[in-house]
C-alpha cells in the first residue's frame, strides 16, 4: 500500500472488546509520517475506454508483492529498504541527498536482482574463453612472485564483469526502459558523487530536480518489472509529469 500510493505507511491493528461493544481500528505508528508523500508509481484511479475502473491492476500488484515476499524474500527486502530510503530522502532539507539516495537505489536493485539473474546471458562467452588462456599463461611465468601472479589472475577476472550501467544497456535494448532515463541516471550519479564541483545556480537546481524525478521514475519501472505489473503507470517524463502509460510487461528475470 506504501509503494502504490507513495506514502509511508506503518500499520498496527488495534482490537477493543468491551460488554457494550467491540472496536477494531488500524492506525499508523507515526501518524505525522502519515500525511506526508512522495511522488506515487501508479495512480489510484484509472479507467479504460468505456470508463471502467481498473482496480484489478492494483490486486494484481498487491499478489504479486505477496508472491515475491513467499519466493524470493531478498528481492522484497532490497526493493522495500530502497523505497524505504527514497521515501525518507524526499523529506531531507538538503536536496542532494534525495539525488544521492535514488541513484543509488537504482543501482541497489540492479545489484540485488536483475544482475544475478540476467549476468549469464550477458557474458561474452569468447572473451571469458580468452580470460581462461590469458590466465594459463600468466601462471606460467617465471621470477614473478605467487602473490604477484594471483593479483593478475584477479584483474583478469574481473575483465567483462556486468555492472549496472551495462545491465541498463541490456535492459534499454529489450525495452524495459528507456535511453533518456540512462542517460540522466549516469548524470545524477556523478552530479551526486562529485558535488562541490558543481555550479550552484537556478539552472543547475532545475536540471537536478529533472534528473531526480525522471531516475525515481526509472527506479520505479525497475521494481514495478520485479513485480510482472502490467497496467499504467506514470511515465515520469518530468516534474509534476501526470502522463500515464502502459507499457508492454517484459519478463528479462525468468
Amino acid at each position: 500500500m506504501g509503494f502504490s500510493s507513495g506514502k509511508y505507511i506503518q500499520p498496527y491493528f488495534e482490537y477493543r472488546n468491551d460488554s457494550k461493544s467491540k472496536v477494531t481500528v488500524i492506525n499508523s505508528i507515526d501518524k505525522k509520517k502519515s500525511y506526508d508523500s512522495i511522488p506515487a508509481p501508479i495512480s489510484d484511479l484509472v479507467l479504460d475506454q468505456n470508463s471502467k475502473r481498473l482496480d484489478q491492476d492494483h490486486f494484481d500488484l498487491f499478489y504479486k508483492i505477496y508472491e515475491i515476499i513467499e519466493s524470493n524474500p531478498r528481492a522484497f527486502e532490497s526493493i522495500y529498504s530502497q523505497w524505504k530510503r527514497v521515501w525518507h530522502s524526499f523529506l531531507s532539507s538538503e536536496f542532494s541527498v534525495t539525488m544521492l539516495t535514488i541513484s543509488v537505489a537504482v543501482e541497489g536493485v540492479l545489484n540485488d536482482i536483475f544482475i544475478p539473474a540476467i549476468v549469464d546471458d550477458l557474458k561474452d562467452q569468447e572473451l571469458e574463453e580468452e580470460k581462461k588462456r590469458i590466465s594459463l599463461l600468466v601462471d606460467g611465468l617465471a621470477d614473478i612472485s605467487a602473490e604477484h601472479i594471483e593479483s593478475i589472475r584477479k584483474f583478469i577476472a574481473r575483465w567483462g564483469n556486468v555492472h549496472p550501467k551495462k545491465v541498463l544497456d541490456h535492459l534499454e535494448s529489450v525495452k524495459v526502459i528507456e535511453k533518456r532515463q540512462i542517460k540522466n541516471w549516469v548524470d545524477l550519479r556523478n552530479s551526486s558523487a562529485h558535488p562541490k564541483l558543481m555550479k550552484q545556480d537556478e539552472g543547475r537546481r532545475r536540471k537536478d530536480i529533472n534528473r531526480t524525478i525522471i531516475c525515481l521514475g526509472l527506479f520505479y519501472r525497475l521494481v514495478l518489472n520485479v513485480f510482472a505489473y502490467k497496467g499504467a503507470q506514470y511515465a515520469f517524463e518530468e516534474p509534476k509529469d501526470g502522463k500515464l502509460v502502459t507499457y508492454e510487461y517484459i519478463n528479462v528475470l525468468h
